[in-house]
């Protein structure tokens, strides 16, 4: 996807386009923040406390963040699914760098909890343009349409967020996904849904169409 975001821009705007890839499948979005912020929110503070046995945190990264600390010989070996531990060890070292803006696409492993993922990617954008001392703009991917229980609501979740937080912006996925693959499996629209949005909110092509209808209201009736 963001190959595909990358060759849009780089086209529209005939300049080079250089892309930090910095993905970790599974990830969840409290190993993204720095322990700082997760220490000052009241909300957040306690997903540090004892990280393999913690409901906040969604239990598949528990266990498999268990078993393979299990596996390790050393008794202070740490896990990307851990809190902060992406932020430390792969965010906080590229903050000397320049970057124009951020691409995400995650939350699989937070769909469980829809509250704690709003205050979780609220916090991650805030501390990201803090640590940066800049308004980074987020262009990120809702989830696609794998058939879960709490997806749907994660979704709408998802929406709402790019609507209330500034400069942060959603391209839909569900239409090129698939319910049986938690991955889309047509990534070129995506990645060019992300850059006619960069295109037009970060460099001002505002004669784009960057965004498809939303819906307004909702109504049910008998049949």
């Amino acid at each position: 996807i963001a190959y595909y975001f990358g060759q849009m821009l780089q086209d529209s705007l005939q300049v080079p386009v250089g892309l930090i890839l910095n993905a970790v499948g599974g990830s969840n979005t409290e190993s993204w923040i720095d322990r700082k912020s997760l220490e000052h929110n009241h909300q957040l503070v306690d997903i540090l406390k004892d990280w393999t046995k913690n409901d906040m945190i969604q239990q598949w990264c528990r266990e498999r963040g268990a078993k393979n600390i299990k596996q390790s010989e050393y008794k202070e070996q740490r896990h990307p699914y851990q809190p902060c531990y992406l932020y430390e060890a792969g965010i906080e070292p590229l903050q000397k760098y320049p970057v124009r803006g951020v691409l995400w696409y995650q939350g699989e492993s937070n769909a469980h909890n829809t509250e704690i993922h709003e205050a979780l990617f609220t916090q991650l954008i805030n501390s990201w343009r803090t640590n940066w001392d800049q308004n980074l703009p987020f262009y990120f991917v809702q989830l696609s349409s794998l058939n879960r229980p709490s997806w749907p609501r994660f979704r709408d979740s998802q929406r709402k967020l790019a609507q209330t937080i500034p400069n942060v912006y959603m391209a839909v996925s569900s239409d090129k996904g698939d319910s049986l693959d938690v991955h889309p499996t047509h990534k070129q629209p995506i990645g060019q849904r992300l850059a006619l949005q960069a295109l037009k909110n970060s460099y001002g092509r505002n004669q784009l169409t960057a965004f498809g209808p939303d819906p307004s209201r909702i109504e049910y009736k008998d049949k």
